[in-house]
């Protein structure tokens, strides 16, 4: 044994009450949580037991009435948000649908008890552990599948269910026995009377034990290795999230977990309820649920951090900078961001996302929020980028424009309304070419001019004097 995962160092979070029972002589035993947040609690009070449906802010939405003289056992829910509880007393089962209506002739164990449920919840196939040995397979429609059949050889006390339908059982005897789905049965026998109570399974065929007469939770590796861990005192139940770590609370209401592969138990939240909670459970929507039974009340941590930075829409210009912070919030452990997908222009460290757009196009990427424990929730943003807008030319002047830098927008023609053939403002004031031209167009028109007066003034002197006669 070696090696334990190192998690960052964090302030335990204290939660408070989620939902106290207030009836008197009233305890709880049992919670659930559903796909949609509701927390589901199993109370009995001096009249029977029912079943109360609390909303995600914890206020009471519905009450459901079990059998009289009902003794419920276990409850599981499916990805519906259909909630099933068993009856160890008669084997009956219940089921509760999401718009509240309660069938308590769902359906039954076969040999009249059923002490704990597990269940596929994608397809809602339950599992039910009879009255000793016997573990029966039932459908969403109730009916009790005659083909399956799972029996150990001392009794069991604890059963779970992996996605690819292995069906687990511990026994007292620290025994576990696993059932694949061709029938083939696989038994390990661990440490002499730890009297296994509860058992996890993973998708990956690896599970985790609790032996309460000893205080061990044993491990089972993928490798087939089987490490265990020793607590100083006895707890009531382990949760398992979806990374594979387990949880558990002291009798001091210490939260405490033993990440995937770690050995050591470490603390990362703390409940200011006090006591070890009869039940713990990972919800649907990957929170801890804890139930306390002399002290009726629920609490719940989500322990999987999410991003709490409004997701990015924004629309940027093809070579700008684009600059924003992301945000995480609750969870447990030390939470950071990271992306696996971001455009190649684009950089995250420490939760500032920053970069210049260097293409045009609609980029779509996910930023993760993650901890040490391996729970992760991801947001999508999206940037648009638009192509550069090139800028417009300076129009160049043409060759016909004659028009002097400080004239009065004055003709070239001799005689014009502003004398430019005459030596007017608007030719003489020019410096370039235009005003070159302008200038000899001046002396050509000048000289013209010039000679025509001076043909008059000979022609006029050559006439000849006029006689009478």
């Amino acid at each position: 044994m070696c090696c334990a995962p190192s998690l960052a160092t964090a302030a335990p979070i204290a939660v408070d009450p989620f939902y106290e029972v207030t009836t008197t002589g009233a305890a709880t035993d049992l919670a659930v949580q559903d796909p949609f947040g509701n927390v589901y609690v199993m109370v009995v009070t001096p009249a029977g037991a029912e079943i109360r449906k609390i909303g995600s802010d914890g206020v009471l939405i519905d009450t459901f009435a079990l059998p009289a003289g009902a003794q419920p056992s276990d409850m599981a829910v499916d990805a519906l948000g259909d909630v099933y509880v068993s009856d160890s007393g008669t084997g009956a089962i219940s089921r509760i649908t999401p718009d509240g209506v309660i069938n308590n002739a769902f359906s039954a164990s076969p040999d009249g008890k059923a002490r704990a449920l597990s269940i596929i919840a994608d397809d809602a196939t339950l599992y039910v552990l009879g009255a000793s040995t016997s573990i029966y397979e039932i459908g969403f429609s109730g009916v009790v599948n005659p083909a399956f059949t799972f029996s150990t050889p001392t009794t069991t006390n604890a059963i779970d269910v992996d996605r690819n339908r292995n069906v687990y059982a511990a026994s007292m005897d620290g025994r576990v026995i696993v059932l694949a789905p061709d029938g083939k049965k696989t038994t390990w026998m661990l440490d002499a009377s730890p009297n296994l109570t509860d058992i996890e399974a993973r998708n990956d065929g690896s599970w985790v034990v609790y032996g309460d007469l000893r205080h061990k939770i044993i491990e089972r590796t993928v490798a087939d290795d089987i490490n265990t861990t020793t607590l100083p005192s006895a707890i009531d139940d382990i949760a398992m999230d979806s990374a594979g770590s387990i949880y558990f609370v002291d009798q001091a209401g210490a939260l405490m977990t033993l990440p995937h592969g770690g050995y050591t138990p470490q603390q990362v939240g703390a409940f200011t309820t006090t006591g070890t909670p009869s039940a713990v459970r990972v919800g649907a929507t990957q929170t801890l649920v804890a139930a306390w039974g002399t002290n009726p009340t629920v609490a719940t941590m989500p322990f999987v951090p999410s991003v709490s930075s409004a997701p990015i829409t924004a629309t940027i210009g093809e070579g700008e900078t684009f600059t924003s912070t992301i945000t995480t919030a609750g969870g447990l452990g030390s939470a950071s961001v990271k992306s696996s997908n971001l455009p190649t222009w684009l950089t995250l460290t420490n939760g500032v996302l920053s970069g210049t757009a260097t293409a045009p196009g609609n980029y779509v990427f996910d930023v993760v929020a993650s901890n040490d424990l391996g729970d992760s929730s991801a947001q999508t943003q999206t940037i648009v980028v638009t192509p550069a807008v090139a800028p417009s030319p300076t129009p160049s002047p043409t060759s016909g424009d004659t028009t002097g830098a400080g004239g009065n927008g004055g003709s070239t023609t001799a005689g014009g309304s502003s004398g430019a053939a005459a030596g007017g403002r608007g030719a003489l004031a020019s410096t370039g070419n235009d005003g070159a031209v302008a200038l000899a167009s001046a002396l050509v028109s000048g000289g013209i001019a010039l000679m025509g007066v001076a043909a008059m003034v000979f022609a006029r002197r050559r006439r000849p004097a006029r006689t009478n006669g």
